[in-house]
């Protein structure tokens, strides 16, 4: 099982947090920012929902960034003060080399058929919503390679791009698989 997550918190009133967490950061409710706070003193705890395993730290971080620019672009009321990615529960930001070591030491590694049922089990009878399902998607999309149509480059991921050229993720994955007037980047 992954050992980092991105989770969700949803208050009575409608408002989320999106976060990235590890161990039971999901399920603590202080270390948190004035805003939930208020929101927690006025309805109470939120509803706690785990939308994500991952193996990496950098891929629940992409995962957290993308999912918080997606909720803010489609008008759902966040009680996030950043657009996530920076590196909250853990303490630790880890180097760019760090973070390229973890990367490649992480590719290509598989789930075994035993930790397949483990997994199985330990969902219980949980199942996905179509929401989540393509959620789930547009990530696995974050791990293809990119290509900069203007100048040719390619990079490995979508944050990748985004380190070397300034551009957000979430700009270069909507372009990249859907496209805009003015098409920047693609799937390579």
């Amino acid at each position: 099982m992954g050992s980092y997550y991105v989770y969700e918190h949803t208050f009575s009133n409608g408002v989320r947090y999106i976060g990235k967490g590890k161990n039971k950061r999901a399920y603590i409710f202080i270390g948190r920012n004035a805003y939930w706070r208020s929101l927690f003193e006025k309805y109470g705890p939120p509803l706690v929902k785990i939308i994500y395993m991952c193996e990496v730290e950098e891929d629940a971080y992409e995962l957290e960034e993308f999912l918080i620019q997606e909720l803010k672009m489609s008008g759902v009321k966040l009680c996030n003060l950043t657009n996530g990615g920076e590196g909250g529960s853990s303490g630790i930001v880890p180097t760019e080399a760090t973070r390229k070591k973890l990367s490649e030491k992480a590719k290509g590694k598989k789930h075994t058929e035993a930790t397949k049922e483990l997994l199985r089990i330990a969902s219980g009878s949980r199942t996905h919503t179509e929401c989540t399902i393509n959620k789930m998607r547009i990530s696995a999309a974050s791990s293809k390679t990119v290509k900069h149509i203007a100048t040719g480059n390619v990079y490995r991921s979508a944050a990748e791009a985004s380190r070397a050229t300034g551009v957000s993720v979430n700009i270069i994955r909507v372009d990249a698989n859907n496209g805009r007037s003015k098409k920047e980047w693609e799937f390579a």
